[in-house]
């Protein structure tokens, strides 16, 4: 099956033929710098970051653009200075943001370019604007007139009169529209600012994207990606500018996901569950591959979502059951032999696995069929796992090893599964626990205090300990080395499927 992408611009889903064969060139809005990142953000990077993965998989070259708008509206001019102690604070906070510090392994752009190195070019940009009729200048702030460009609000969906209606009265002004949106913005105090034929400013973030995608990418070129949330009037914006300047559609396929909502738990929730906006909030309950997989699995990369504690439980138990699968079935492939010349179990999903993944996110990152697929993989993988008979154990454990290789492969493109099982499953029992409010001082204490009971036979008072623990969902595991424990947690809900 060919790749097919979703296009916004289209409204539809278009089989993907890059500009050059062989070739992508990929553009995506990027978070502003900062500290605290939300889950939205977080969200929009995880996505195109499999995208971007899967179009390597697949064999493409990909140039990866992703820009960072450096360009704070908040810092003073003089601030401009490099050595200036809030710009300096600028960089702080661009190093201390969670997306930028790999905890969620994100691949690295091939080019993240600054706007404030693309003053040039946005000059310039403006200027050929300008010259063309589709800009003007009123008292150093320098507008792009909406109703040269007919095809204003086709990316979005919206039309003029409903724009109009959605101006703000402030929005008149000397404008020859409230459509109009602005380009470049004349110096004020306490701005950073720049020289430009128009006198002292700053460009607009609009014009800011539009600038340094072409100036990296080219006029033309494959994928701009980003939020709903940028797609009026950012995008809309963006993509009048660019039509204009080249006369042309310089973006073949306009990708966007879905908006995804923080909400707290409401007064009785505890701390770790209370924002269920911020990145930082979050990691204090769930390790990053649980907040990865939820934000990338739970619905479509189109769909709008919700956070949800119980969501993110769920999330945290599916996850936990993929590391303890992998645990298992990595012991049982450590004991396979060299070869293996009987029928191999499982036969028919070792060799499609690869293919039905292919299939599925050629479908538009169809990451609901791919969630069935890995369902399934961990299934047999728990089967096998489970082999006894020591006739049937050297064709498990080959089987266990092939299906290994087509996840490492297929890990590739998910990146969920990078951790080593044992270390992550013990940090996931104490968060399990510490979300539950349960010290686990506490549950080893009544662990070791069940397990002298028994060595003293006395049986009642280890049953009540054992019920104990039960009750607070604590789940005991006795062995002949001792015992273990865990969490007991929901089940996984069902993923979201796109129609």
């Amino acid at each position: 099956m060919t790749l097919h992408i979703y296009d916004t611009l289209r409204a539809q889903k278009r089989p993907f033929e890059p500009i050059n064969e062989g070739h992508v060139r990929m553009y995506v809005c990027g978070a502003l710098p900062k500290g605290d990142c939300h889950v939205d953000d977080l969200r929009s990077c995880l996505v195109w970051d499999m995208v971007y993965r899967y179009l390597r998989y697949s064999g493409y070259e990909v140039t990866y653009v992703r820009h960072i708008g450096d360009i704070d509206r908040d810092i003073p001019r003089e601030a401009a200075d490099q050595n200036h102690p809030q710009r300096r604070e600028t960089g702080e906070h661009m190093q201390g943001d969670p997306l930028r510090m790999n905890i969620f392994g994100l691949h690295a752009p091939t080019v993240e370019p600054k706007a404030t190195n693309a003053i040039p070019d946005i000059i310039s940009l403006i200027g050929q604007l300008e010259e063309q009729g589709y800009a003007y200048c009123l008292d150093g702030d320098v507008y792009f007139d909406v109703e040269r460009f007919e095809a204003y609000g086709k990316l979005s969906m919206v039309d003029f009169s409903t724009i109009k209606s959605i101006a703000h009265p402030q929005d008149g002004g000397p404008k020859k529209s409230p459509l109009d949106f602005i380009l470049w913005h004349s110096e004020k105090a306490g701005e950073m600012s720049w020289e430009s034929p128009w006198g002292r400013g700053q460009p607009s973030r609009d014009i800011e994207c539009t600038a340094v995608s072409m100036a990296t990418l080219g006029r033309s070129y494959d994928l701009h990606c980003g939020s709903q949330s940028l797609m009026f009037p950012h995008h809309e914006n963006h993509n009048g500018q660019s039509a204009c300047a080249t006369g042309t559609h310089v973006v073949s396929y306009w990708m966007h996901n879905g908006i995804t909502h923080g909400e707290g738990e409401g007064e009785n929730a505890s701390q770790a569950k209370s924002n269920l906006s911020h990145i930082h909030h979050i990691l204090t309950a769930y390790e990053p591959q649980v907040l990865r997989f939820f934000l990338m699995t739970t619905a479509h990369y189109r769909r709008t979502m919700d956070m949800r504690a119980e969501a993110l439980d769920e999330a945290a138990a599916r996850v936990a059951y993929f590391y303890e699968t992998l645990r298992k079935a990595k012991a049982l492939a450590r004991s396979a032999p060299e070869f293996h010349f009987d029928a191999l179990p499982n036969a028919e999903l070792i060799d499609s696995c690869e293919d039905q993944f292919s299939a599925a996110m050629d479908d538009d990152f169809n990451i609901s069929k791919v969630l069935v697929l890995l369902s399934e993989i961990f299934k047999v993988l728990n089967e096998l796992a489970s082999t006894r008979k020591p006739m049937k154990i050297p064709g498990a454990a080959v089987s266990a090893r092939t299906l290994l290789a087509s996840i490492e492969k297929i890990d590739e493109v998910l990146n969920l599964f990078t951790a080593e099982p044992e270390p992550y499953l013990v940090r996931h029992r104490m968060q399990a626990a510490q979300r539950l409010g349960l010290s686990t001082d506490w549950i080893e204490k009544r662990i070791s205090e069940r397990i002298a009971a028994r060595t003293a036979r006395d049986y009642a008072s280890a049953d009540l300990i054992h019920h104990e623990l039960k009750t607070a969902r604590v789940v005991l595991m006795d062995h002949a080395g001792g015992t273990d424990w865990t969490i007991l947690e929901t089940e996984p809900a069902e993923e979201a499927h796109l129609p």
